[in-house]
């Protein structure tokens, strides 16, 4: 007697969202490019990279709370429509502190899609696919 053992699904969804997640990271990346581009002074282009770069941590440390309150599949959603929002209107902008606002809801959006994500993972997967999927990320 054989034992067959089903073959993991492959998780195109999931490789697909992060793909579309380091794409984000990658235009947040290029943030301080945007800002030599755009003639910043040293001062203001320093005040929005340090309240850019403030924001991951602090958005990391309350996804939990974020994700609780709404959902993991709504909060992965709403970070991806908060990214691409951000990310789109970022190169457009010509004052400091709406580029700044942008770049910092880009970052946050980001930041909340690895905790929304691996939530997801968790409550979809086998306990077999767990260790598969969550090595995609």
């Amino acid at each position: 007697m054989t034992e067959t053992t089903a073959k993991p699904n492959f998780p195109l969804a999931l490789i697909v969202s992060s793909f579309v997640n380091k794409c984000g990271n990658l235009g947040l990346a290029l943030l301080p490019m945007l800002l030599i581009e755009k003639n910043f002074p040293v001062g203001t282009s320093s005040l929005i990279m340090g309240a850019t770069k403030a924001a991951g941590p602090i958005a990391i440390f309350f996804s939990g709370n974020v994700i609780g309150y709404v959902g993991s599949m709504t909060a992965l959603i709403s970070s991806f429509l908060l990214s691409a929002l951000a990310l789109g209107l970022l190169p457009f902008m010509s004052q400091g502190i709406f580029l700044g606002l942008a770049a910092v809801g880009a970052n946050v959006a980001n930041n909340i899609y690895n905790p929304a994500v691996r939530t997801l993972i968790k409550e979809s997967s086998t306990p077999k696919q767990l260790t598969i999927t969550l090595a995609w990320l």
